[in-house]
């Protein structure tokens, strides 16, 4: 792909749900249009094929955050990242995740560069997937909404059956709509840009 034909620098986080299995499909999606990073949780690891995942994007873990920095000068992960990127989307976002983003939490390298993230200036889009019991807790309810109030665009859940054997609407959306989605905040991104 030549330089031109990227649209986008996209920083992919990836959460520890089921919905994780289908982060080696999105990223390959993801890749055929944009630059692409991932910042990938110690519990996500849990459920994609990490080597399968390197082949096509530069993964960033935890260690990668807590353990490069040495001294004053050196490069801070989650700000270079947060830097390089034009957009951010968790595809998953579990529930534990959604809290800790509602709360201002950052103890891992994903909930860092969101807590450093430029809310309203650079797009941020979140894929939750969880149970059906979960997803219907009042608190999901009020974090989605407290995300939302800082321009954080809620790519909605699928119904399906899910893991746990229920039937219900927390499933992660499909890559493809995902990928899709991107592509449309991205393009209008950069259409609101070039308008005087």
């Amino acid at each position: 792909m030549s330089s031109n034909e990227i649209r986008g620098r996209v920083l992919l986080g990836i959460t520890g749900s089921v919905g994780a299995k289908d982060s080696v499909k999105l990223i390959e999606l993801l890749c055929a249009k944009h630059e692409v990073q991932v910042v990938a949780s110690t519990s996500s690891l849990a459920f994609f094929d990490l080597a399968s995942a390197q082949c096509r994007a530069k993964v960033h873990t935890d260690e990668d955050d807590w353990y490069t920095w040495r001294q004053r000068g050196d490069r801070i992960l989650h700000i270079s990242l947060r830097n390089w990127a034009d957009l951010f989307v968790i595809a998953p976002m579990t529930a534990n995740t959604l809290g800790k983003l509602a709360g201002g939490i950052c103890d891992n390298l994903l909930t860092t560069v969101f807590r450093a993230w430029q809310l309203g200036v650079k797009p941020l889009m979140v894929a939750p997937s969880m149970n059906k019991f979960m997803w219907e807790h009042p608190a999901t309810e009020t974090h989605l909404a407290r995300l939302q109030s800082w321009n954080v665009c809620v790519i909605p859940p699928r119904e399906k059956w899910l893991a746990g054997g229920d039937f219900g609407p927390a499933a992660m959306a499909k890559p493809e709509g995902i990928a899709e989605s991107v592509g449309h905040i991205l393009s209008a991104n950069r259409t609101a840009a070039q308008t005087p």
